[in-house]
């Protein structure tokens, strides 16, 4: 028998259905153990299963009852069986490549590896910086390491096509030819947009979107090659691409002249002059960084939900109308109110932080959301994030005690999150909304923010 045809009639008889399963668990106990050694079970055996393996070992196993087989003796059988071979020579065969053990397959990833870099580094031009963050990147020493080691692990090829397109888009931005020049040269930006890079370099206007690993690659390669001195240089987990906060992307973006989305961000609020109808206000992003001049204020009242923003307007168009304001009524510095819409945008943020730089020191933001995980998330990144004016608005124990019951129950996960919240303005909270176990929206306690509304209207006079 020729080498050929022995191959052929090993892979007939091998890839009959009923071998599928306990092949499978072969080929993993052996890379596993790096050798011919222990045993594997199957339960539940088929009427395939059985028929194969009774007629290979000589059993007499019946559907529904479960084998034990040591790789030992299924190792034997196959020495002594019409077509002879070892189990790595059996993979091989019906494979058609080797079965590598455990430390041979990451022994021979790790050379793969460093043969992407090295090929990557071949391409690249002789920029000093880039070629230090791409062996800091195959290292495993700069943030963007994990990122790209995920995609590597599954789709090798995929990742060098990543690394490729960052890097193109990282020597466009060194060089300036990412940028829009037009009429002979009189025109000349020193800013792209995000996605205006991404078309030119990839095609795909959404391929350097933050929610794809090309993205958060380059925000990664434009921190270490326009790192300023005085930045430490850390290895981030896994998890930190999560906890990254918006203005850190957006600085790391404008180093690199990368504009901000400046139009898509959009803050909504209410500077609420009596002597007129009461309508709210949106900006982009693009108008609060053109630094809009605005009148003093005399504290900044901040909720999550568009439906509670909306009932504040209601009743401020009322308050104007039993007042019958006129002209001088409004003699003093008026609150202003503003609307995260959930999770706050860099407008929002940016609005608040230029309003609490223009505002005194006695100036006051005072914020309310939901009593639920997300809710509490975001006050806290607020009370984090604006220290010296964070006043919380009805977010605290004895709200919740007087409002709750209603709302939905806290999961079991969200239950655990809250054990580990902090709130450091009521350090109670987190207990007593785990006590009662449900949530509370805004909308429920709206009465009470209607009151506080009111009586901040009552000082205009």
């Amino acid at each position: 028998m020729s080498s050929f045809e022995k191959k052929e009639r090993t892979k007939q008889y091998f890839m009959q259905p009923g071998f599928t399963r306990l092949l499978q668990e072969i080929w993993k106990k052996y890379t596993s153990l790096g050798r011919v050694g222990g045993k594997v079970v199957l339960d539940r055996l088929s009427d395939e299963e059985c028929e194969a393996i009774n007629g290979f070992f000589g059993l007499f196993k019946q559907s529904g009852e479960k084998v034990e087989v040591l790789l030992t003796r299924f190792e034997e059988e196959l020495q002594n069986s019409p077509f002879p071979s070892t189990i790595p020579e059996l993979y091989l065969t019906l494979m058609g490549k080797p079965l590598l053990t455990r430390s041979e397959s990451l022994l021979q990833q790790e050379d793969k590896w460093k043969d992407m870099f090295r090929s990557i580094s071949s391409e690249v031009e002789n920029v000093d910086e880039l070629k230090q963050w791409l062996n800091r990147l195959y290292t495993g020493e700069t943030p963007g390491y994990h990122t790209i080691r995920r995609v590597y692990r599954s789709h090798p090829k995929e990742a060098k096509r990543i690394v490729l397109q960052v890097v193109n888009a990282l020597i466009h931005l060194r060089s300036g030819d990412a940028f829009y020049s037009s009429y002979d040269g009189e025109v000349q930006l020193d800013t792209v947009r995000l996605p205006v890079l991404a078309a030119k370099i990839t095609g795909d206007s959404h391929a350097f979107d933050w929610k794809e690993p090309a993205g958060r690659l380059l925000w990664y390669g434009i921190r270490e090659m326009w790192r300023d001195s005085h930045d430490e240089r850390v290895v981030w987990g896994d998890d930190q691409d999560l906890a990254l906060d918006p203005f850190m992307i957006r600085e790391g973006y404008r180093k690199a002249g990368i504009g901000d989305d400046d139009l898509s961000s959009q803050v909504l609020f209410c500077i609420p002059d009596l002597r007129f109808d009461i309508q709210p206000t949106v900006w982009t992003l693009r108008q609060v960084n053109q630094q809009p001049e605005l009148n003093i204020f005399a504290s900044l009242y901040v909720v999550e939900n568009p439906s509670v923003f909306s009932t504040l307007l209601d009743v401020t168009q009322q308050f104007r109308k039993l007042k019958k304001v006129a002209h001088g009524w409004q003699e003093k510095a008026c609150p202003i109110l503003l609307c995260t819409n959930g999770q706050p945008s860099v407008a929002t943020l940016q609005l608040i932080e230029l309003l609490l730089e223009k505002a005194n020191s006695e100036v006051r933001l005072h914020y309310s959301g939901d009593f639920d995980v997300a809710g509490l998330q975001m006050a806290q990144a607020m009370a984090k994030r604006f220290a010296t004016a964070f006043a919380p608005w009805r977010m605290d124990a004895k709200t919740y005690n007087v409002w709750s019951g209603k709302g939905p129950a806290f999961s079991r996960e969200e239950i655990d999150r809250l054990q580990r919240m902090e709130i450091p303005w009521d350090a109670s909270l987190t207990n007593v909304m785990e006590q009662k176990g449900h949530k509370l929206f805004q909308e429920v306690f709206v009465a009470e923010l209607v009151e506080d509304w009111l009586e901040e209207l009552g000082k205009l006079k």
